[in-house]
């Protein structure tokens, strides 16, 4: 059963007995000046008007004693002081001590809590022995103690640890110590807007006298303002003993310090830690990006930082003896100032959309990187950098420095800056972009990869297996190299040498022309102009440019070519080879061996027949078809042969060696090197046949 009581009077003699399962009120009228305690675990008093004790102190010394405290010594459970509401005392505002720590405990406040200027500590709140204490200082909530403000500790008679969290959303200051006392661990969340203030410290852990030892480490949260008026905002505790603790500090974007953050724990120590955490940034922050530094000097003693997920800071002047930054997912972190990471020094990515940024003059290197199986970013400025990527994507954005990057089985996207790179993408493909001076060697290692072309002397290979995507330059000459898998490449307009490869390759050219290589594989080339192309043993389409003069060598493999424009030479290799003029005027060299079959565009063409079998459809202007004593031998057939216009040219042959004679109504000239020319359909050439 439950049982209230409610004060709006003045109660002035005698000590006010809270115990059992009751709550005690005191109204807004309500004024006590007489000790208040509680008796039994689980009374409850809500405070609304003032409570007051000036009586000469003692101290409080048991659980259920009250002497100067202005509030309840004992056991407690929910204490509430009001907006507005007062709880005063000569030495402590609030004193709750337990000879045991098995009780819970929680305190709110939203009006006033003094500790004044009696003999011995005077604090505004102390708590001793209770395992787990919650208090809450909301909005406009006061917590002052002419020593300290909150001083949270173990009595002698307990040997057991506790917890305690306290929380601020309004003010607490200690005068002439520290604003809040850790004696024996806890948790601190100082509220973006809060204000914990000490002379000595804002925040403050050291070991407790009984045990000489901590056994909980510190954490404090904050994104407001931790004071400490003798440059000392933050102290956690040192290690006195083989405890291992951990202590944290952690860091919104408007946190604001006035004196040293101080971790406690040197880089030096074994057993205990303490790690600096930097949080994102909140809807009520005005810094979306928070900024750091000092670390070494105004943030002394810690050995690990960590960005929150979703966290972006930057951070000024290195990292001093922070062994290990961690990176949280989708968070960025920037490297400022000038600084290096010692070869012991890792920067994790840990679970992916993490992103490293490294200010000019930054240096580390791929040693101190441990990527994890994420898609990451790291930008870099002028640093030359050499980097292995892991299992996870990876997007890297380079700047002046050259760069040496290898992908890993995750997909690799790099962007150059204006240092030259060498980039080879691993297993997972990616995208590839040289910078932008050139001189880049770009390698599709496999996967599905995009390599583009930057500058003047880059060099693009593509990939064993899988497909890849071979870009060139808008300026400058370039290298691509089709590989053994699929490939598209595109020439740039700075143009550059071109090789399909083994495998099977379209290629889009540029009217810059260049050298490109069929390959050995199955090839479509489009809008060749102003190229030499070599066929090899592979199989490859062709077709050329409004600009055309394209130099084309046919291979053993077979070749398809159609050209739209400009003036272009064709020779004809072993393979077959089918050619389909353009509106300018071709030379065509049928070549040795082989087979051609060529379709004349409208303008006037030269046609050399050599030892190759060879069907031509004569095109719409001025043919002429030519054949030299010796270079012959093949055997070609002529379609649409106009005597009126076309001509027949024969070199260094004796009259002797050329013989005509009409058969199944076609022309036919036989020479004495076997060369056979068939005119399909013409009976009388007469006047269009030239023999010197």
């Amino acid at each position: 059963m439950t049982t209230t009581t409610t004060n709006s009077g003045t109660i002035s003699t005698g000590i006010v007995t809270v115990s059992g399962s009751e709550i005690y009120t005191n109204t807004t009228t309500g004024l006590i000046t007489v000790p208040v305690t509680g008796t039994e675990y689980g009374a409850g008093i809500i405070n609304s008007g003032t409570i007051l004790n000036n009586a000469a102190s003692t101290g409080a010394t048991t659980a259920v004693s009250l002497n100067d405290t202005g509030s309840v010594a004992g056991s407690a459970t929910n204490i509430d002081n009001n907006q507005g509401a007062l709880i005063q005392g000569t030495d402590y505002g609030l004193d709750i001590e337990a000879a045991s720590s098995s009780l819970t405990l929680s305190i709110t406040n939203q009006g006033t809590i003094l500790g004044g200027a009696g003999d011995g500590s005077t604090n505004g709140v102390a708590i001793y022995g209770i395992a787990n204490t919650t208090l809450v200082n909301n909005t406009g909530g006061v917590i002052s103690g002419d020593d300290t403000g909150i001083r949270l500790g173990v009595p002698a008679a307990n040997t057991s640890p506790v917890s305690y969290s306290i929380t601020n959303y309004g003010t607490i200051t200690g005068i002439n110590n520290t604003g809040i006392d850790l004696a024996s661990g806890g948790t601190v969340t100082n509220n973006h807007g809060a204000v914990i203030r000490g002379y000595w410290a804002g925040v403050a852990m050291v070991a407790n006298s009984s045990h000489n030892s901590v056994t909980t480490g510190g954490t404090v949260i904050t994104d407001g303002t931790i004071i400490g008026q003798n440059n000392i905002a933050i102290q956690l505790a040192a290690p006195v003993s083989m405890e291992p603790y951990s202590n944290q500090v952690q860091i919104g974007t408007d946190a604001v310090f006035e004196g040293i953050v101080d971790g406690g724990v040197p880089a030096s120590s074994t057993v205990a830690s303490s790690a600096l955490v930097l949080m994102a940034a909140t809807s009520s922050d005005t810094n979306k990006t928070g900024k750091l530094s000092g670390i070494g000097t105004e943030f002394v003693n810690f050995s690990a930082l960590s960005l929150a997920n979703g966290a972006g800071w930057i951070i000024d002047g290195g990292l001093d003896s922070i062994s290990t930054v961690s990176l949280g997912a989708a968070s960025e972190l920037t490297l400022a100032g000038t600084g290096t990471l010692t070869s012991s020094q890792t920067i994790a990515f840990n679970n992916g959309g993490s992103r490293l940024r490294l200010g000019t003059g930054y240096a580390l290197n791929a040693g101190n990187l441990q990527l994890g199986q994420g898609a990451d970013t790291i930008q870099v400025a002028d640093q030359s950098f050499n980097l292995t990527a892991g299992s996870g994507a990876l997007t890297f954005i380079a700047g002046s420095g050259k760069s040496t990057i290898t992908g890993g089985s995750g997909a690799l996207t790099f962007t150059g800056g204006s240092g030259a790179s060498t980039v080879t993408s691993g297993a997972g493909g990616g995208t590839l972009s040289g910078g932008s001076d050139g001189g880049n060697l770009l390698v599709a290692g496999g996967g599905n990869t995009q390599l583009r072309a930057a500058g003047n002397g880059d060099q693009l290979f593509g990939a064993s297996h899988g497909s890849s995507t071979l870009i060139g330059a808008a300026n400058g000459q370039v290298s691509l190299v089709g590989g053994t898998g699929t490939a598209l490449i595109v020439a740039g307009s700075g143009g550059g040498a071109i090789y399909a490869g083994s495998g099977s390759s379209t290629v889009f050219g540029s009217n810059a022309g260049g050298l490109v290589g069929t390959g050995t594989g199955n090839s479509l080339l489009v809008n060749m102009g102003r190229s030499t192309i070599a066929g090899e043993t592979g199989t490859s389409t062709i077709f050329g440019s409004q600009s055309g003069q394209n130099t084309v060598f046919g291979g053993t493999g077979a070749m398809q070519l159609a050209e739209t424009g400009g003036s272009n030479l064709v020779m004809g290799g072993g393979g077959a080879m089918t050619l389909f003029g353009g509106v300018g005027n071709d030379t065509i060299l049928t070549g040795q061996g082989g087979i051609m079959t060529a379709f004349l565009g409208g303008n006037q063409n030269l046609v050399g027949l050599g030892s190759a079998n060879t069907t031509v459809v004569a095109g719409s202007g001025s043919d002429v078809f030519a054949v030299t004593a010796g270079a012959g031998g093949g055997t070609t057939t002529i379609y649409d042969f106009d005597p009126s216009k076309d001509k027949i040219g024969l070199f260094g042959y004796q009259p002797s060696e050329i013989s005509q004679n009409v058969t199944n109504g076609s022309l036919q000239i036989s020479l004495s090197d076997h060369t056979v020319i068939t005119l399909s359909g013409v009976t009388n050439a007469q006047g269009s046949i030239l023999a010197t």
